[in-house]
């Protein structure tokens, strides 16, 4: 989802992320929700602004093991899956590739962090 349709590039928009399509190196904070150029698939914010929180649980070995496609994780673990990069990140941590991860509780509470938050997806 995060390429828009475009195989083997690192960003939403090609090989090269530019600031019409992820807030990065920015000291500024995050934007609002879909104030970025969508993908090819109409999807905004997919790279930069806010990790977003996944579903997936996190594994070392998941990649190297696990299916090449769609792989969703193990059934359960220690840490969370976050992707996309933020605003306060450097270009390479906005790769659509690129995955971060952290214990569910600090989701939020005294430990959400402004880089930080999720998607809201739905199925039609």
């Amino acid at each position: 989802a995060a390429r828009g349709g475009l195989n083997n590039k690192r960003f939403p928009n090609g090989d090269t992320l530019t600031s019409n399509y992820a807030q990065f190196l920015n000291d500024s904070g995050a934007l609002p929700v879909g104030s970025l150029l969508p993908n090819g698939f109409g999807l905004s914010d997919m790279a930069g602004n806010v990790w977003e929180w996944c579903y997936d649980w996190y594994s070392s070995t998941e990649y190297q093991s696990g299916p090449v496609i769609d792989p969703s994780g193990p059934a359960h673990g220690d840490f969370k899956i976050q992707r996309g990069g933020s605003w306060i990140d450097m270009e390479i941590s906005n790769r659509c590739a690129m995955r971060s991860y952290d214990l569910p509780d600090n989701l939020g509470g005294a430990y959400a962090f402004a880089s930080r938050g999720f998607r809201l997806a739905v199925s039609r």
